[in-house]
């Protein structure tokens, strides 16, 4: 079972079905909890539970990377990711999903030789398996953002953005400009605003604090952002620059970014070197946190954490039981 990348059809289908089997539990819940609208959730329910799929990515991005081929199997991760998009009304988890799977993929040298014939078609295969992942993310998002309803008139739009608005178009309009850009005008506006105060590691720690406040602290960090800036449309994420200066004043802006890159650095080296499950697993995670600073800092959602966690813990069994299996 654990023969990871000496035989990674048994291996990673055992790994990803077993997270596809809790995923599927955790969207039942949802659907229960959509109908009935449960507020105080499910009884019984875990947090988290479902974010299980962010390293359910990961095993996907190398299975289909080991055997050079998009398989069912590998694709169930991105259709999980859209069904719950649908069901909570959310578009970050389908990113995530989409990060973590196209950095496994890259990442993972143990790849499929193929002779010179093959070669290309085999390229051409991969870029079409990309071109419809993506498309199928674009369409997620898109109907997200639909069903959370399109409001396309905002004060001081160019003349271009309302040309945009008049032609009709469902997905390059004003509002999708105003998701892609709206970010670093929310940073400025924090920053001269300077009204945020929180406790130390509010956004990066977030997980931490909400675990403090079960023990009766007021220290629960919610799931958005409360404060709104008007740029002047009124937004609530102003990339993760906005929350580290509001964790560790200008030092975090200085000091994190710098340390990203370093752990960025040394995973990747020993990616090059040694390709264990471990070090993919955990450069897919930080690469998830870079891909999405532009919005907010990844660390402060608890399903991310809870991944790697997991992640780490059965990387390394994995990894454990082929240099045990090697050593004979």
């Amino acid at each position: 079972m654990l023969l990871f990348f000496n035989q990674p059809k048994s291996t990673h289908l055992i790994l990803i079905r077993i997270l596809y089997l809790m995923k599927i539990l955790y969207i039942l819940c949802l659907i229960k909890q959509r109908i009935f609208r449960v507020k105080e959730g499910i009884p019984g329910s875990i947090p988290y539970f479902g974010q299980l799929v962010f390293f359910a990515a990961v095993l996907s991005g190398v299975y289909t990377s080991s055997i050079g081929r998009l398989r069912l199997v590998a694709f169930i991760p991105f259709l999980i990711a859209m069904v719950t998009s649908f069901i909570q009304v959310v578009r970050a988890l389908a990113l995530i999903v989409a990060i973590l799977f196209i950095c496994a993929y890259l990442l993972n040298r143990k790849r499929v030789n193929y002779s010179l014939k093959s070669k290309f078609s085999q390229s051409v295969k991969r870029v079409a398996a990309v071109v419809f992942l993506i498309t199928l993310l674009v369409i997620t998002i898109e109907v997200v953002r639909s069903t959370r309803g399109i409001y396309e008139r905002f004060s001081g739009q160019s003349s271009a953005l309302k040309d945009l608005r008049k032609s009709g178009s469902s997905f390059i309009s004003p509002s999708v400009i105003m998701y892609l850009s709206v970010h670093t005008g929310v940073f400025n506006q924090y920053l001269k605003e300077d009204k945020e105060h929180v406790v130390f590691g509010r956004y990066t720690f977030a997980p931490f604090w909400r675990i403090v406040s079960k023990l009766g602290f007021d220290t629960y960090v919610g799931f958005y952002q409360s404060w709104f800036y008007k740029t002047p449309v009124s937004a609530n994420t102003g990339t993760y620059l906005r929350e580290l200066h509001a964790d560790f004043g200008v030092s975090g802006i200085i000091i994190v970014p710098y340390l990203l890159g370093l752990i960025s650095s040394i995973y990747w080296y020993r990616v090059r070197e040694h390709n264990r499950l471990l070090d993919i697993t955990i450069l897919a995670h930080v690469y998830a946190v870079v891909g999405l600073s532009w919005l907010v800092m990844l660390t402060q959602l608890g399903g991310w954490v809870l991944s790697l966690v997991v992640g780490i813990i059965i990387a390394k069994s994995v990894d454990k039981r082929i240099q045990t299996i090697r050593s004979y």
